[in-house]
């Protein structure tokens, strides 16, 4: 389990990276959060749950990359094989479905997490915002009603049901519930994964230490999977430095985008091509000028 655990939160931090590098208005709104939360403070002086509870945007970044990016692409389950008689299931487009003891059943997790009836028409873009009910403008708004039972949240009080609890796995008021079957990043119900405490909180870490102070941005100067070169000098001549960097940049994200799309599944969701990054200074960010503030906007 430790070896598993390990491969998807490293898969999961390897194409949030991927994304905040593409879109990195994200990536302004995550480094406020961290400004807010830890400040200056050293990882050693950071606690939880004071520091961690608060820090929903990284909770939105990591459930927003799942749900585009699941680790796992399809979940087996069985029917119990001692059932006195067939389950029935009724699907939400009304269809009803029998299911005889024993038989097994593989969830689509990537066709659940990008349906448009339950993520709107852009259920295919990358946005962590869509996670915040106060921001979130595509799909339903409407929280799950409560369960027959309830389960605690991450933050001890009692959630708004089972549903979401299983569903989102980590959730706080302020985050947007799926209904139950739409995100399944960890499975559900009494097999899911035991895991997904730790890849949460040593997600959020991961992203608190390595943007508290630094930015990441596109090495324009790689050479692309082709020979591709993405400044392109007739432009800086013509357009000025930072114009023609803004295209450039815009060239690389596209090809990033091109590397996202072709991920394989071995094991796990993963990238066949290696990307190239430059950490550099918080606010010496190669994209900052051309950039907006999604938070000011």
């Amino acid at each position: 389990m430790i070896i598993a655990g390990h491969e998807t939160v490293a898969h999961t931090i390897s194409y949030a990276l991927l994304f905040l590098a593409m879109y990195p208005e994200h990536q302004i709104t995550l480094q406020k959060a961290i400004e807010r939360i830890f400040g200056n403070r050293p990882p050693s002086k950071w606690k939880y749950p004071e520091d961690f509870l608060p820090f929903e945007e990284a909770i939105a970044l990591f459930n927003e990359t799942l749900r585009l990016v699941p680790p796992v692409q399809s979940i087996s389950k069985k029917v119990l094989t001692d059932l006195p008689g067939p389950v029935t299931l009724t699907a939400s487009d009304g269809q009803v479905f029998t299911l005889p003891p024993g038989t097994l059943i593989s969830l689509d997790s990537c066709g659940a997490h990008r349906h448009p009836k339950y993520w709107g028409p852009a259920s295919q873009e990358f946005n962590p915002r869509r996670w915040f009910l106060k921001t979130r403008s595509t799909g339903t708004t409407k929280q799950p009603e409560p369960g027959e039972e309830d389960l605690e949240h991450i933050s001890g009080k009692k959630s708004v049901g089972t549903a979401a609890a299983e569903s989102i796995n980590f959730t706080t008021e302020n985050l947007y519930k799926p209904p139950k079957g739409t995100f399944l990043p960890f499975s559900e119900g009494d097999r899911s994964c035991l895991g997904r405490k730790f890849a949460l909180v040593e997600f959020a870490a991961i992203m608190a230490v390595m943007f508290q102070n630094f930015g990441l941005e596109f090495d324009l100067n790689a050479v692309g999977k082709n020979g591709e070169t993405w400044i392109d000098e007739s432009e800086v001549n013509r357009l000025g430095k930072q114009e023609a960097m803004k295209r450039a940049y815009a060239r690389k994200t596209k090809d990033a985008d091109r590397v996202f799309k072709d991920s394989v599944w071995v094991l796990t969701t993963q990238m066949k091509e290696e990307m190239s990054y430059r950490w550099v200074k918080k606010g010496n960010e190669l994209w900052r000028p051309w950039t907006k503030d999604p938070n000011t906007a």
